[in-house]
């Protein structure tokens, strides 16, 4: 189990083009963040590096408004689980996560709204998935983030120094 503190200030200029969305022309100008925040995490891996039995679970949350513009609660939960078969040859793990940012009183700015794609949501560009406006086809991102990740490593019959693995993975995830 591990126990880690921070504290976060930047101050951020966002500049948005005039034929952008409606949704994010409210957010041009500058904000300034002053934050402090933590993560918990459970390690039950088997190994750090490639685990084939075990589970890891996080919780993430920012407090903004210590000073500065914003002022919101952020969290984000992690679960997954490994487990093997076949004498440790195949390798299936699975992963939800779920994120949520609340104002204080304040709009949530595009800079610190949810989005997906890329990295959090495989086969979509960064940004590709989710709230876009009609008119303009921006991604305006969200206030809660869910993904579904399932995936499943196998060896391809080539030698164990090369690294090489072969992979089938399905996910999921919205954001609203």
């Amino acid at each position: 189990t591990q126990l880690g503190l921070r504290y976060d200030a930047n101050r951020q200029d966002i500049q948005v083009s005039p034929t952008a969305s409606a949704v994010l022309l409210a957010d041009d100008g500058a904000r300034t963040t002053s934050s402090v925040g933590y993560t918990l995490s459970l390690d039950q891996r088997n190994d750090k590096l490639e685990p084939t039995s075990g589970y890891l679970l996080r919780l993430t949350q920012d407090f903004a408004g210590i000073g500065g513009d914003a002022r919101y609660i952020s969290t984000n939960t992690a679960g997954k689980a490994w487990t093997s078969f076949f004498d440790e040859e195949l390798i299936a793990s699975v992963e939800l996560t779920w994120a949520t940012i609340f104002g204080l009183g304040d709009d949530i700015v595009v800079t610190e709204r949810y989005f997906l794609g890329g990295s959090n949501l495989r086969g979509f560009a960064d940004e590709g998935a989710g709230p876009r406006d009609k008119s303009t086809n921006d991604s305006l991102g969200g206030k809660y983030r869910v993904t579904a990740r399932m995936e499943t490593t196998f060896p391809l019959g080539l030698p164990d120094e090369f690294g090489i693995y072969g992979g089938a993975f399905v996910d999921a995830g919205t954001v609203f």
